[in-house]
């Protein structure tokens, strides 16, 4: 009764990202349909460590659609780099695909709808979505991928799926905390479609993990990040940042409310009841 209860009040949802709800049996399916097995990388570099992920012969070794959802979750696992890596192994398949991100959109929205969750603030990572988008950094590259056009399209599925479902859906963009050259791109996209509406982008985040807040061993990803926060901080865009999720201890919570003017933590659940306080003191939720 309680979980009928649940499902059927209205509510809001302020935390969940686009990329990491899709149903991983729709993405399976556009591949059979498609054939998108050439989008799919040999390896991917995991930017914390280096090492060499084996994305396409793990997706070729899928029998059907149970073994490629398992690789899309990481269900028990507890860690966000899995969690991460599970995102490697579908991203690829939808990077860069306007079309098919404007359907998932709308989809999202059904799936909103479904669950009554009358408000959302979705956030995502319009580089990472877009053509090129990739979690390793080349210090030396000059490239940039074109965000704007991920954006237009994720805007255009979710004002289609805002009136055929009745929902509210704002989007908030994210940095990656290992790609310092999108930090400042992120900022522009926001505040150029801070009034955009509907489905207007109320604010920016930092996601993917928390190396940007040290700034003693990571001193490039540190001075990005903390001028594009100060930055969009300057130009009235609320900032909410992932903190207190993979550290333990209340640093890098601290850092993010105190250096990158957070107003919303994004997870928090390491800090200290002593940190709890201070956020409840400084209304940061």
């Amino acid at each position: 009764e309680v979980e009928k209860l649940v499902r059927w009040i209205p509510k809001v949802e302020l935390h969940v990202h686009f990329d990491g709800s899709w149903d991983p049996t729709m993405i399976y399916q556009h591949l059979l349909e498609n054939g998108n097995m050439e989008l799919l990388p040999h390896v991917s570099i995991l930017p914390w460590d280096q090492s060499e992920y084996p994305v396409r012969q793990l997706v070729q070794q899928c029998s059907d659609q149970v073994e490629f959802h398992s690789l899309c979750t990481c269900r028990g696992k507890q860690s966000l780099y899995e969690m991460i890596k599970a995102f490697e192994i579908f991203l690829p398949l939808v990077r860069g695909n306007l079309p098919l991100l404007e359907d998932l959109a709308v989809d999202f929205c059904k799936r909103q709808a479904q669950q009554h969750v009358v408000y959302t603030e979705m956030r995502y990572s319009p580089h990472l979505l877009a053509t090129g988008g990739s979690l390793e950094y080349k210090e030396n590259a000059t490239a940039m991928v074109n965000a704007d056009v991920v954006v237009d399209a994720i805007t255009r599925g979710l004002r289609r799926g805002q009136e055929l479902y009745h929902v509210t859906v704002n989007q908030i963009l994210c940095c990656i905390t290992w790609r310092p050259d999108w930090a400042n791109d992120v900022v522009r996209l926001a505040q150029e479609r801070q009034k955009d509406t509907p489905c207007a982008v109320v604010g920016v985040d930092i996601a993917a993990g928390e190396a940007h807040f040290d700034k003693a061993n990571n001193p490039h990803l540190y001075h990005a990040h903390f001028q594009a926060m100060k930055k969009a901080k300057s130009l009235g865009i609320p900032i909410t940042l992932h903190a207190g999720e993979v550290s333990v201890g209340d640093l890098c919570v601290k850092t993010a409310i105190d250096d990158f003017g957070a107003c919303r933590i994004g997870h928090g659940y390491r800090m200290s009841h002593t940190m709890m306080q201070h956020c409840k003191e400084r209304k940061i939720h």
